[in-house]
């Protein structure tokens, strides 16, 4: 019996669907457990029973949902992440799935998924809840025949009649072609030890590959075929399910407040002080994270628009803006309110009957418009019950929604560039007419006329999960990341090459670290450091730094290092490589001080040229716990010469201490060394 592991990665939006395949799953007899990998911050899906079943196991990420500077880029898919945004989710992302014997990702989860299901040699699906936001650039195809002549001729005599193989030209150009790209290399050759690129031979040496290893999945599209223009090419093989939607919870108690409000607004029309039912405004998960520009100018158009109709308005405010204080006829949500739920203690009217008990059925329903940015999840929300819709798209697949909603008569899209009241008045009028009111009522029986979508992906997954002989714990004990074995370099002081070698995981890291010091000397002049000194290694790495430091400097006197490494396992391995190379160190562990056991290591310290003080430490300016994002195989050091526009940039935009960046008179930064001058001297006497 097979350990399931989803991994969803995104939004809400993105991530629900996933959940509530997950609930389903786990009732499969194939399977022995199901687990879900998605970010801590949306842990609240499980304590939805229409979302969350039990019988899942939780494993959130410590990694937000959204990675932004407060600005968004839809031209630059998450899947791509040309900035390395995204790599420490990844990383993250595969540590928590390891154990797994069948993978299910969504789209923007496929990259952590695809490679480490290479790396563990098990089965993978795709389950997207949308569309593909993504198309391949125009020189890829170019470009990767140009490069890579055998695997292109592999890939595209798979897309012959009769062959099967789900990893094709195909596949490749409509939704895998990101992991060809540089920035996966890196994931694959620095963390799980895989070729760079997939399909390539490992240790060949040559640009030669493997076909075999080229494992593609299936791909299942969790979007009603309603939805689904002719236009649209989906990948090959791909099954349209259907929406991934939770059933209605039946036993949540609706919001007091707003039954009271909706009653109150039914009220005022019959009175003639408004002329219809509310506008909802809401823009999910990307709203709540900041990311509307200028938001509280944007919530004004509406409001005002709202206000020269005479509607009232349902504002899911923590979605836009505060509105203080909240104008007649609005009310604000500070938390989501569910599109859909019960009515259990609906007003009643003054002569006694339900106030529309079956019309209270859901929110929608109560609106007369959905405005909101244009998210697959309220789409189907609002298309489902015969809602029209305003969209505002913000980025990403939002702009194809509002394009497809508009052509299909049920929406109309409205750019944020050109908000104005007399524009939004004008296509909110013509979303209120009969016909426009016909054509969402057809959709709406369309949508809820399809099969039930879940049964099919759930189908699927366990068709998968019969295939493999799973331990029900998920194979626990298999190693993914690339073990730790020694790595040889050529040390080469004034013309003669001295071989030396490191315990590490990866062989690129340590090669950028060692050129970085001994060759490209972004460092300094290693060898011309005053006799005496004291020299501070920020982070100590597997130690290096201290290694080529002890080898190249003949000054007189003693240096003094004091070396900091936060991540246990690398500074444990810096201990082995000082030690087998001789160099005297003291192993302080986590503590920060006078210590009476302190012992040199590896020789006589007074006749020692130089001492590394090793704290398992981050350099900080004040005393502090905090966590530790761990990254074995990145190349994430900086240095002062190759990387300085970079960190000029970010130093611009606040990401650094002033203090740590300012320089002092000698052009290093200013540090206060006080403390580790008396630790010395302590240690001398």
């Amino acid at each position: 019996m097979a350990h399931v592991v989803f991994v969803a990665l995104g939004s809400r939006g993105d991530v629900q669907p996933l959940a509530v395949l997950a609930s389903a799953v786990a009732d499969v007899d194939a399977v022995a457990q199901v687990s879900l990998v998605s970010h801590s911050e949306l842990q609240k899906l499980t304590e939805e029973p229409e979302v969350w079943s039990s019988k899942v196991l939780w494993r959130p990420l410590a990694q937000p949902c959204f990675v932004h500077d407060g600005r968004l880029n839809a031209d630059t898919p998450d899947v791509l992440d040309l900035q390395g945004r995204r790599r420490a989710e990844w990383i993250e992302a595969i540590g928590r799935a390891g154990d797994a014997d069948v993978l299910v990702c969504n789209l923007f989860a496929m990259p952590p998924v695809f490679h480490l299901a290479e790396r563990l040699k098990i089965p993978w699906i795709c389950c997207s809840p949308s569309l593909i936001p993504y198309s391949m650039p125009e020189t890829f195809e170019q470009e990767l025949t140009e490069n890579m002549p055998d695997l292109m001729e592999v890939l595209k005599k798979r897309d012959e009649p009769g062959d099967e193989s789900l990893f094709s030209w195909s596949t490749v150009k409509s939704w895998m072609w990101p992991v060809f790209t540089e920035s996966h290399a890196i994931l694959r050759e620095e963390f799980l030890g895989l070729p760079p690129v997939p399909g390539d031979r490992a240790g060949d040496g040559h640009d030669h590959f493997a076909p075999e290893t080229l494992k593609g999945a299936q791909f299942l599209l969790g979007i009603p075929a309603a939805l689904i223009p002719a236009s649209v090419t989906l990948p090959p093989a791909a099954v349209v399910c259907g929406a991934w939607s939770p059933a209605e919870d039946r036993a949540r108690k609706q919001p007091k407040a707003l039954v009271e409000f909706l009653a109150q607004c039914e009220e005022e029309v019959a009175k003639g002080q408004l002329t219809g039912p509310p506008f909802y405004i809401g823009f999910g998960s990307m709203g709540a994270e900041g990311l509307v520009p200028d938001a509280e100018k944007v919530l004004k158009v509406f409001l005002d628009t709202a206000k020269w109709m005479a509607r009232p308005v349902v504002l899911m405010q923590h979605t836009l803006a505060q509105v203080d204080p909240t104008p007649r006829f609005v009310f604000c949500c500070s938390e989501d309110v569910p599109h859909g739920w019960k009515p259990s203690c609906a007003p009643r009217c003054a002569d006694g009957s339900d106030l529309c008990r079956s019309a209270l059925a859901r929110l929608f329903p109560q609106c007369s418009v959905v405005i909101h940015h244009g998210g697959i999840g309220t789409v189907l929300a609002a298309a489902r019950v015969g809602r029209p819709q305003l969209v505002v798209p913000l980025a990403f697949d939002q702009p194809f929604w509002g394009q497809t909603l508009e052509d299909l008569g049920v929406a109309a899209v409205q750019e944020l560039e050109e908000l104005s009241v007399p524009l939004v008045a004008r296509k909110l009028r013509a979303l209120l007419t009969p016909s426009v009111q016909r054509s969402v009522e057809d959709l709406a029986a369309q949508l809820n006329d399809e099969s039930p979508p879940i049964a099919r992906a759930v189908q699927e997954i366990a068709a998968l999960a019969a295939t493999v002989e799973g331990a029900g714990a998920g194979g626990a004990g298999r190693e993914v990341l690339r073990p730790v074995h020694r790595i040889e370099l050529c040390e080469d002081a004034e013309g003669e090459a001295e071989e030396l070698s490191v315990l590490g995981r990866s062989s690129g890291e340590v090669q950028f670290i060692f050129r970085e010091i001994a060759e490209e000397h972004s460092y300094g002049e290693l060898s011309k450091l005053p006799g005496d000194s004291i020299v501070v290694d920020g982070g100590m790495n597997l130690g290096l730094f201290s290694l080529v430091l002890a080898k190249r400097w003949r000054g007189t006197g003693q240096l003094t290092v004091v070396a900091f490494e936060p991540a246990e396992e690398t500074y444990h391995l810096a201990l082995q490589n000082l030690r087998h190379h001789g160099v005297p160190l003291v192993a302080h562990g986590a503590e920060f001080g006078d210590r009476d056991d302190a012992v040199v290591e590896g020789a006589e310290f007074g006749d020692a040229p130089v001492v590394v003080h090793c704290f398992r430490l981050a350099l900080c300016d004040v005393e502090r716990e905090d966590r530790l994002c761990y990254f074995p195989y990145l190349t994430s050091s900086s240095t002062l010469q190759q990387h300085r526009a970079a960190k000029d940039l970010a130093k611009e935009r606040g990401c650094f201490d002033p203090r740590l960046v300012q320089t002092g008179s000698n052009g290093l930064p200013a540090m206060k060394v006080s403390k580790i001058a008396d630790m010395k001297a302590d240690a001398m006497s």
